[in-house]
């Protein structure tokens, strides 16, 4: 017996020999320690050194509950033997704390609404909607390590309310209410329209309305068909439209038809701008049989008389129509005689300009004037001699009472329609008209009842004996078509 009690102290110094300083220290929970397993007691309490994370540390260790302390073992020797019991350690596996689920939206830079979901991190979601437009979204979804988790949904897909519903396996149930944005509706415009284009020009306007209205452009331009496209005025309202006019010209019509915001239509006439006529390569001299270009620069489009009077010859007119480069030409050779060349243009819109070349014999001058019908023996003028051709309705002479007015006055048939004109021979420049007065006591011919006065005075300038040619035109309706007779007259003064 003695010799056994021997030996299990032996054990009991082996094993607890190596750790006499340990067991000297004042242990405390979670302070270090040296040797895994070791088991110690202090303050009554048991502590056991584990490895805790990357370290070794003391750790309290209890009894667990309902077992009794061994009964203590009789040693003749004064050192107290322990018998060892089972012992539990208190452990606590880690544990993630929960968030409750939160659902919340706000719109993207697209302006489409993104959605966030905010809860336990890495929980699972079951995302679902259910909204007025179409069947809803079924989704399953993970936050990610920070608990959070975004999608997108369109508007129009949720329609104009929808309610979206984040159920989370640990953090619970979250639900959000989608209400569309109410449209701003915004009557459409059409800015920046030109008011006079002209063919060729590249336009730019702007088209404003609702935001994202669908709508309809329709165009007609002069001489083509109406062509229709469709636009959206897009997130800012607005469109900018970039067009190419065509070198016709007339009323050009644009027009805008949108869902929301109504309609609206301008127009613009096309037309060239207005270039004064100019009619140049004419020489102030030139002689008979001489050749020579002419051009006369006048408005795109527009329409002109052109009047010619060859020396010696009656002036004759023809029509033309300025072309889309704004000008004409053409090559004349004259013929034997000589005198003034005259060219008269008169256009709708550009104007008028002339053109006067003196043509003569290189062995002669050419006269400026033609030579005076009567002289005056005192160089002071005050007789006007009107002379014509055979068949004129009015009467010619001379008249000595009224210089240095001169007119022509007689009786003319109803059936003029009202027009009796005096023009400067070889121009279109008009110098007097009258449509005639009822003068039973002047006219008493009934089938010549309107009395016609035309006349014109003679330029303060005119110092010598000179004669000036004119125009009497006589325009009449036969057939109801306009008729015109040209008398041309010769007025002298001395």
């Amino acid at each position: 017996m003695r010799r056994h009690l021997a030996f299990i102290v032996a054990l009991l110094v082996l094993f607890s020999g190596t750790d006499a300083a340990e067991a000297a220290t004042v242990i405390k929970v979670g302070g270090a320690c040296t040797k895994a397993g070791l088991i110690q007691k202090s303050a009554g309490k048991s502590f056991v050194c584990a490895k805790k994370g990357a370290k070794l540390a003391w750790i309290l260790i209890s009894t667990p509950a309902g077992a009794k302390p061994a009964a203590p073992v009789a040693i003749p020797d004064p050192t107290p033997v322990v018998t060892p019991t089972p012992i539990a350690i208190e452990t606590q596996a880690p544990t993630t704390p929960k968030t409750p689920a939160e659902l919340s939206y706000l719109e993207n830079v697209l302006g489409e609404p993104l959605f966030t979901v905010v809860g336990t991190p890495n929980d699972i979601c079951q995302i679902a909607t259910t909204q007025t437009n179409g069947s809803g979204v079924r989704q399953a979804v993970t936050l990610d390590d920070f608990g959070k988790y975004q999608f997108t949904l369109t508007k129009n897909g949720l329609g104009t309310s929808a309610t979206v519903q984040a159920k989370c396996t640990k953090s619970g149930e979250a639900l959000a209410v989608y209400e569309a944005p109410k449209t701003v509706v915004k009557t459409v415009s059409i800015n920046n329209f030109p008011t006079a284009p002209t063919p060729g020009q590249v336009v730019k306007y702007q088209i404003t309305g609702t935001v994202d209205d669908q709508c309809t452009q329709e165009n007609t331009f002069p001489g083509s068909a109406k062509t229709t496209k469709t636009i959206t005025l897009g997130k800012t309202g607005a469109i900018e439209a970039t067009i190419t006019i065509g070198n016709t010209t007339g009323l050009w019509q644009v027009g805008v038809i949108c869902k929301l915001s109504g309609s609206k239509s301008v127009s613009a006439q096309v037309a060239y701008a207005t270039v004064s006529a100019n009619i140049s390569g004419i020489p102030t001299t030139m002689a008979p049989g001489e050749k020579f270009s002419w051009t006369l620069r006048a408005t795109p489009g527009d329409t002109c008389d052109i009047s010619t009077t060859f020396p010696g010859q009656m002036p004759s007119t023809q029509t033309v129509t300025i072309s889309s480069s704004g000008g004409i030409s053409a090559s004349v050779t004259l013929g034997s005689r000589t005198g003034t060349l005259i060219y008269a243009v008169s256009c709708a819109k550009s104007g008028s300009a002339t053109a006067v070349a003196s043509v003569a014999s290189a062995s002669a001058p050419a006269p400026t004037t033609p030579a005076p019908t009567t002289s005056s023996g005192s160089r002071r003028l005050t007789q006007v001699c009107i002379s014509a051709g055979a068949g004129v309705p009015f009467e010619t002479g001379c008249q000595t009472d009224s210089y240095p007015f001169w007119g022509l006055s007689f009786c003319a048939p109803r059936s003029t329609s009202g027009a009796w004109s005096l023009y400067i021979s070889g121009t279109l420049i008009q110098v007097a008209k009258d449509s005639g007065l009822d003068s039973p006591s002047m006219c008493p011919d009934a089938s010549k009842p309107l009395w016609i006065t035309i006349g014109s005075m003679i330029s303060s300038n005119t110092l010598t004996p000179q004669s000036f040619l004119y125009e009497v035109h006589w325009v009449y309706v036969s057939n109801s078509k306009p008729v015109t007779v040209v008398y041309p007259i010769r007025v002298s003064v001395s």
